[in-house]
């Protein structure tokens, strides 16, 4: 199937907040047009304690392994045109001729939906073991894999996607390990506190309390560790302690998705918002975001009308109303 793009890489058959980008194939060096989510389209609505992302709209993990339609030579973006690391061109022909049987009715040119998402990854993930790759890239794949059964799983109420999200976790704790001990931390993206972190993250999320709460426990007395890696440690690991606790006892154990804690949403603001938040919280114990927080946790608990608001200027002015009626009746006190 061909296609005519417009400067942009924009094609007639994609939504608008797609792209076709053009690759050269490492294995048998076809061009390849692949859709990417433009920047501009992806807005995170929050992050689980492990960096899996959620956006609204399209999500950008649906494309970020490219899959050469002639060849199936699958791999993500930073490693599908380096044909250097590939160990085998001739045996992976034969591995590549397996992945079309099993995975030819797929036309990942097109949007991609969950399984077709879900088979991009299946696809490289067999091909990466044909790669000469570091622990902590396959580490970072077998993780993004497990997102991408993890959203599955989480609209589906397939348990068999539950356990192919916990098989790829436990595939990344192995890589993430041996990055741990044997890769240098300075060519780990994440550094090595960052890495002592997943693997004692994925540890408690695969319910080996223990484990984790040793390696959470190592990262988040690290003086060395970034302030917010040591922060999320000291976190995650109460949360291993809560769940250990309350394994012992017999109670169901409480999953970080549904722990407030543990869930973040990016709200956007304005530059002058920014810089006044700021001001607010120099010199205070407390930072711009505990202010946003406890601002909002006020009006959950006071639970105003707000079904006559139609904008974002009522919203201000019934805000403005409000305390400055507060105002005047303290004067008069």
């Amino acid at each position: 199937m061909s296609y005519t793009l417009d400067p942009s890489g924009q094609a007639d058959n994609l939504p608008r907040d797609l792209y076709y980008k053009s690759f050269t194939c490492a294995q048998c060096n076809a061009e390849v047009n692949s859709p990417q989510v433009k920047t501009s389209a992806a807005s995170v609505v929050k992050r689980d304690p492990d960096f899996y992302t959620v956006y609204s709209g399209q999500n950008p993990l649906h494309y970020s392994v490219v899959v050469c339609s002639d060849c199936c030579f699958a791999a993500e973006k930073a490693c599908f045109e380096e044909r250097k690391l590939i160990k085998d061109s001739r045996n992976l022909r034969s591995v590549l001729s397996d992945l079309r049987k099993d995975f030819g009715v797929y036309d990942f040119r097109q949007v991609r939906d969950l399984p077709a998402a879900a088979a991009a990854f299946e696809m490289a993930w067999t091909v990466a073991q044909h790669l000469n790759l570091r622990h902590y890239q396959y580490a970072g794949l077998a993780m993004r894999c497990a997102w991408i059964y993890r959203e599955w799983a989480d609209l589906s109420p397939d348990s068999s996607l539950n356990e192919k999200e916990k098989s790829f976790l436990r595939q990344a704790i192995t890589r993430y390990q041996a990055a741990y001990e044997r890769e240098n931390p300075a060519e780990l993206k994440l550094g090595a506190p960052g890495i002592g972190y997943l693997i004692g993250e994925i540890h408690r999320q695969l319910g080996d309390y223990q484990e984790g709460m040793k390696w959470l426990m190592r990262i988040a007395t690290d003086r060395g560790a970034p302030q917010e890696v040591r922060r999320l440690a000291r976190s995650q690991l109460d949360l291993a302690r809560s769940q250990r606790d309350a394994e012992r006892d017999g109670a169901p154990s409480t999953e970080p998705r549904l722990r407030r804690e543990a869930e973040r949403a990016i709200i956007n603001v304005y530059r002058d918002q920014a810089r006044w938040l700021d001001n607010v919280s120099k010199g205070m114990r407390f930072s711009s975001t505990d202010f946003v927080r406890g601002l909002l946790d006020a009006l959950i608990e006071l639970g105003p009308d707000y079904s006559k608001l139609k904008s974002e200027n009522d919203i201000k002015q019934f805000f403005v109303d409000k305390l400055k009626a507060d105002t005047e009746e303290d004067k008069t006190e």
